[in-house]
C-alpha cells in the first residue's frame, strides 16, 4: 500500500516492491486459500519493468508463482496468460537460473498433461529435457522423465516409451533416491511394454492405480 500510495518510491524500488507483494501474497494463501491469492498476484503484471532483473523478478514472482498456483488448485489458465508466460522466458532464457528455467517448463509440461493437452505437454518436456545437463534440481529431473513416459504413453508412441523408459531408469537409479511411486511408475510401463498388444492394459492400470494408493499413504512419499 505504501508503494501504491507513492508511485515515485514504486518507481525507485521495484525489486523491492515485487517481492514484498509475492510475500504478502504467499501469507494471503495460509489465511484465505490459493484462490485469493491469484487475483492478488495479478497485479505485479502491471508493473512496467525497466531493467533484465527487474523482468526476471516479476516472471518469477508472478507468471511463475501464479503457473505453481494455477497447477496446483487444478484451475485452467487464461490462452492470454500462457501466452504470455511462455514469451517471458523465451526472453529471458539467458537470465533466469537455471533451477528456474528448469522448474517453468516443468510446471507448463505438469499443466497441459491434467488438461489433456499431450502435444503442448512434449513440448514442455522436450524443452526440459534438452537443456545441458546439471546437477542442479534432480527431483525435477527425476520426476519430468517420468512425466516424458505417461506423455507417449497417452499419444500412443509406444516404440519410444521401451528406450525412454531404459532412459529414466538410469537417471533415477543414479540419484541413488528411488522412491517407491517412482519404481512402481517404471515397472507400469515395463508392464505395459511386455504386455503388447494392449489386450491387459486395463487389468495393469487397475493394479498400478490400486499399489498407486497405497504407496501414497506413506507421508516420506507423500512428501517427494
Amino acid at each position: 500500500a505504501i508503494f501504491e500510495a507513492a508511485p515515485v518510491l514504486l518507481e525507485e524500488s521495484k525489486l523491492q516492491y515485487m517481492k514484498q507483494f509475492a510475500s504478502y501474497a504467499h501469507h494471503v494463501i495460509f489465511v484465505h486459500g490459493h484462490q485469493t491469492a491469484l487475483p492478488l498476484l495479478a497485479r505485479l503484471r502491471e508493473v512496467k519493468v525497466s531493467t533484465p532483473q527487474e523482468r526476471v523478478s516479476r516472471f518469477e514472482k508472478y507468471y511463475l508463482y501464479s503457473m505453481g498456483l494455477i497447477v496446483g488448485v487444478g484451475e485452467k489458465a487464461s490462452p492470454e496468460f500462457l501466452n504470455e508466460f511462455a514469451a517471458e522466458l523465451e526472453a529471458l532464457e539467458n537470465d533466469l537460473a537455471v533451477g528456474n528455467r528448469l522448474l517453468a517448463s516443468y510446471i507448463q509440461a505438469d499443466y497441459f498433461v491434467v488438461q489433456g493437452d499431450y502435444s503442448r505437454a512434449l513440448y514442455w518436456t522436450n524443452k526440459f529435457l534438452n537443456h545441458p545437463r546439471t546437477n542442479l534440481r534432480t527431483d525435477l529431473q527425476a520426476g519430468m522423465r517420468l512425466i516424458n513416459l505417461l506423455i507417449h504413453y497417452e499419444l500412443g508412441n509406444l516404440d519410444l516409451i521401451e528406450y525412454h523408459l531404459k532412459s529414466a531408469y538410469r537417471y533415477i537409479y543414479k540419484q541413488e533416491r528411488m522412491h517407491h511411486y517412482e519404481r512402481r511408475f517404471l515397472r507400469f510401463f515395463k508392464d505395459i511394454i511386455a504386455a503388447n498388444d494392449g489386450s491387459a492394459d486395463f487389468e495393469i492400470m487397475r493394479e498400478f492405480r490400486s499399489d498407486i494408493i497405497e504407496i501414497m499413504k506413506d507421508p516420506f512419499e507423500e512428501r517427494a
